[in-house]
């Protein structure tokens, strides 16, 4: 048998075609893409010593959050509602318990704890005052942290965030979404109690006031 090739014209470049690569070529950019490996699931690191040792080195009595994947930098919270996710972030079980990735590129508090911001205290039953609050992000893990005892007021202006905050609120009952102001507290005053954390996420020129406005609701 014979196997015939096609002759390339006189000058043209003799090669493989454009944009063509090699099978090798190929692997090497696959491995290059994958990047570092995943995070260990169930089976792995959760059920070694090791694990359980770090998740006692890292869980503080006086917060509601754990770092389940020190090396990761991962941080949890314990589901409030099992089995429910809210934005797509990942569920982990752990000695029995549900927990959900508080990610810090989708919270602004998330990726302060990554980074080792100190005086971040959330305690369980704690009342939270939440301004700006949008579509609850963020705050369906505060509500994690506060569990059934605390309570968030939400406070928003959007009315499109609010409607998926109402949403979020039918599953998670320690949310209490109010669409209003932040810069006029006095209209919202009536629905309010004593509260002991307040979260600011505004982009407003006025913030400062906003925030000095909204402490009268902080206990002293």
């Amino acid at each position: 048998h014979q196997l015939l090739l096609p002759v390339p014209a006189q000058g043209a470049r003799v090669g493989p075609e454009r944009g063509a690569r090699s099978a090798t070529a190929n692997a090497r950019g696959r491995r290059r893409a994958r990047g570092p490996p995943s995070a260990p699931r169930a089976g792995g690191l959760f059920d070694s010593p090791l694990f359980a040792h770090e998740l006692a080195a890292e869980s503080l009595p006086s917060l509601a959050y754990v770092v389940l994947d020190p090396k990761r930098k991962k941080i949890y919270t314990q589901n409030l509602v099992p089995h429910q996710r809210v934005y797509g972030e990942s569920l982990r079980f752990f000695d029995g318990k549900e927990y959900r990735e508080w990610s810090p590129t989708k919270s602004k508090i998330a990726a302060g704890l990554a980074k080792g911001v100190k005086g971040i205290v959330i305690r369980e039953g704690n009342a939270v005052l939440y301004l700006g609050i949008a579509s609850g992000t963020t705050a369906s893990h505060i509500s994690d942290c506060v569990g059934k005892s605390g309570i968030i007021f939400g406070i928003d202006i959007a009315p499109v965030g609010m409607r998926q905050l109402v949403f979020l609120s039918h599953q998670r009952h320690n949310i209490v979404p109010l669409l209003a102001d932040a810069g006029h507290p006095e209209k919202y005053f009536y629905r309010m109690c004593q509260c002991d954390l307040l979260i600011q996420d505004l982009a407003q020129k006025n913030q400062v006031d906003i925030f000095l406005n909204n402490l009268q609701f902080i206990k002293p």
